[in-house]
């Protein structure tokens, strides 16, 4: 006795419910079967196993190979067994033990996969594959720009000039460990939001935004000393700015 058959709870919500013994004579011939579905004994033996006289399981096994027209399975006319050789009396093959192997299968399988975790990690990695842009735009968009057929998911196309490699790898690190949207559109737009401001400013805003749990990058609040370096940025700017405006004019 191998029992390569699995029993499922099924077995008892078909049309052998409530039929004794022919439920009880199935539900032992599938743990008895070898790993080809076969059983290959002899009635004697296997009403010796059950414990059962052998004309009574003469006439379930008759009833077992019999079609059966309510059966969840139609091939075979929904028989459960047949005879391993029709020249001789007593031998049986169970006709859908592929398919009680094969369900088998799988569910050992995806029980593996939730228990060892890699389940989660599938799905956890196909929310990072960005959608194709025939998905991702409306029906009655404009064609797709290169940007959306080349865009790398995890940076820009191109990193705008002025942006600190060093700040803007750690938004990368946070935005994946958030799980949050990495597409090139979207970082290309927090990367030049950055551009204005000096790297140490840069910076001050990137962590700011990762102590706050934001998923986009602001200008900065308060009046921490990275917020007054930007100001003294901007104060620059203008400055050289009117400079440069009085300059043209005395030219002229």
């Amino acid at each position: 006795m191998s029992g390569y058959t699995p029993v499922f709870g099924s077995v008892v919500d078909g049309t052998l419910c409530g039929q004794w013994p022919d439920l009880g004579v199935w539900v032992v011939l599938l743990a008895i079967s070898d790993r080809n579905g076969l059983v290959d004994m002899t009635p004697q033996r296997i009403a010796a196993v059950l414990g059962i006289p052998v004309p009574d399981l003469t006439a379930c096994l008759e009833r077992l190979c019999a079609p059966d027209p309510f059966s969840r399975t139609k091939s075979e006319q929904g028989k459960r067994l047949q005879l391993i050789d029709p020249d001789r009396p007593w031998g049986w093959r169970i006709v859908n033990h592929a398919a009680y192997r094969e369900r088998a299968r799988k569910q050992a399988y995806d029980s593996e996969r939730t228990v060892s975790g890699r389940d989660s990690e599938r799905k956890r990695l196909s929310r990072d594959v960005p959608r194709s842009p025939a998905t991702s735009r409306s029906p009655n968009s404009d064609s797709n720009s290169d940007s959306d057929k080349k865009g790398i998911r995890g940076a820009p196309a191109v990193l705008p000039d002025g942006v600190d490699p060093s700040s803007w790898a750690d938004w990368l690190a946070y935005r994946r460990e958030r799980n949050l949207p990495r597409s090139s559109r979207a970082l290309s737009l927090h990367a030049k939001s950055l551009v204005p401001y000096p790297p140490e400013v840069q910076r001050a805003m990137i962590e700011q935004a990762i102590a706050n749990d934001w998923r986009g990058i602001f200008p900065l609040k308060g009046n921490g000393a990275a917020h007054k370096a930007m100001q003294a940025e901007n104060n620059r700017k203008a400055l050289d700015a009117w400079v440069a405006q009085g300059d043209e004019h005395d030219a002229t």
